[in-house]
């Protein structure tokens, strides 16, 4: 049954707003140690965060320059950033790469290592082990790189022919228990992943393993029948398996299963393959509620308390409608619930999920507030040029526990990262481009007025 109607009524508009349910945020903003700005000079920055043992690890991209703590990273271009902060957010040590590239996703080892997962652009990448890709508009680049921040080893699957950097789409990085690495991504006609050329006679998925060395292990297309696929998301499931998620234009032959997105564009899916590569199963996603809607993949993640997964998407018909949807799925690929969020949000950043060892699981996003068409009115024809931080926590049977909004009527402020602390509270990160309050006091932009210049990083613990 659709909950989003229950959480549109909790999200509410204005500067710092709370809900009924957000009483907490007051009564435990001493023991909120996070609450941090990075000044950023240069174009909108973008963010990830994971939690390791003893703290979190930052990475996204930047241009110009960025201030971690003591630390400030230049580049005349893009460029890539992983920082270390203790478990006080205070800043260990920061490295920057420069490379023409997005990050998509990141994973820390069972050492506290970081692997990296993006899109580079067609000047290519070089982690300093040498200059891959380049050869075409996008590749696909994961890196491996030890606790200090040096790189390992780095590789790159040449991408697509056409077309520019998806900004968060495109690849999916999971480590399983050996720190052996499950990289996805996309390719137009041949790419190779180490293993020999993978084919498609348009755009197809890969799904691709390696040894924690960076040695290829296996490589796999989802190559269509009639049209295209796209690799977006990857994890493993508890028993081993690996379960991909994706998006098809057309149809698609595996695991004895035909899935077609037809009467729709496109349709989301997901697959499960056995640990050497082979394709166990096979299933679309419940299909979006308006005739005609594109539906894609944002976010996944297993849920720790059953074995099962957790999948965002978003879905659009090219005019009107734009949509996301959480979607709770089982072992087998059976949506147990689906909550639908009618946040009319053209041109939001991607959704992030983050489940909880409670059974609950943790939605981030933007909120368009001109366009968020709520139920009681909330957010829709304000004609208000902004985008607010959303995060919502839904427990598990998908209904909503707890939700906010955070924004200025002149600020355009995004929710980017999520992960949860030892303590079992939500990190969560953004950029911000005015003055924000989470409840541990006001994040200050200083160049707020000056939109241009008013693009920071910020970084919160949430009760």
């Amino acid at each position: 049954m659709s909950r989003g109607l229950a959480v549109a009524l909790l999200l509410v508009t204005g500067c710092g707003a709370r809900t009924a349910l957000d009483d907490s945020v007051a009564t435990v903003a001493d023991e909120q140690r996070c609450n941090e700005r990075f000044a950023n000079d240069g174009d909108w920055p973008q963010i990830s965060v994971a939690a390791t043992s003893n703290g979190f690890v930052l990475a996204g991209s930047y241009d110009e320059a960025i201030q971690f703590g003591a630390h400030t990273l230049t580049s005349k271009d893009r460029a890539l950033f992983v920082v270390r902060l203790d478990a006080s957010c205070d800043v260990v040590w920061a490295r920057q790469f420069s490379v023409d590239a997005y990050l998509v996703d990141l994973a820390v080892t069972s050492d506290g290592g970081v692997v990296l997962a993006g899109e580079s652009g067609s000047a290519g990448v070089d982690f300093g082990d040498g200059h891959q890709g380049g050869d075409r508009m996008t590749d696909v680049f994961v890196a491996r790189l030890d606790p200090a921040g040096a790189v390992l080893w780095s590789r790159v699957v040449p991408g697509t022919h056409a077309g520019s950097i998806a900004h968060g789409r495109g690849a999916g990085v999971v480590l399983d228990a050996a720190d052996g690495v499950v990289l996805t991504g996309s390719f137009d006609g041949t790419t190779d992943c180490g293993g020999g050329t993978l084919a498609s006679s348009s755009g197809a998925a890969f799904v691709a393993r390696f040894d924690g060395d960076g040695a290829h292990v296996w490589s796999t297309a989802l190559a269509a029948v009639d049209g295209r696929t796209s690799g977006e998301r990857i994890a493993i499931d508890r028993t081993g398996a690996i379960v991909f998620a994706g998006d098809l234009w057309g149809q698609l032959e595996l695991a004895g299963t035909t899935l077609d997105s037809a009467p729709f564009p496109a349709r989301a899916f997901i697959a499960k393959f056995d640990a050497a590569g082979q394709p166990i199963a096979a299933r679309l996603l419940p299909a979006p509620p308006f005739e005609g809607a594109s539906q894609v993949v944002e976010a996944m993640v297993p849920d720790p308390s059953n074995g099962a997964f957790l999948v965002a998407a978003a879905y659009n018909d090219g005019a009107v409608v734009d949509a996301k949807q959480v979607l709770h799925l089982d072992d087998v690929g059976e949506a147990s619930w689906v909550t639908e969020l009618p946040f009319f949000e053209n041109g939001s950043m991607l959704s992030v999920l983050v489940a909880d060892a409670a059974g609950g699981v943790w939605y981030v996003d933007s909120c368009h507030s001109w366009n968020c068409a709520f139920s009681d009115g909330v957010g829709e024809g304000e004609g208000l040029p902004n985008s607010d931080v959303v995060a919502a926590r839904f427990d598990g049977s998908g209904a909503v526990a707890w939700s906010h909004r955070w924004g200025s009527k002149r600020g355009w402020d995004y929710g980017q990262a999520a992960t949860i602390d030892g303590e079992g509270r939500l990190i969560l990160g953004g950029v911000l481009s005015d003055t924000l309050d989470f409840g541990a006091g006001p994040i200050i932009v200083p160049d707020a007025g000056n939109f241009s210049d008013a693009n920071d990083l910020f970084l919160v613990r949430l009760p």
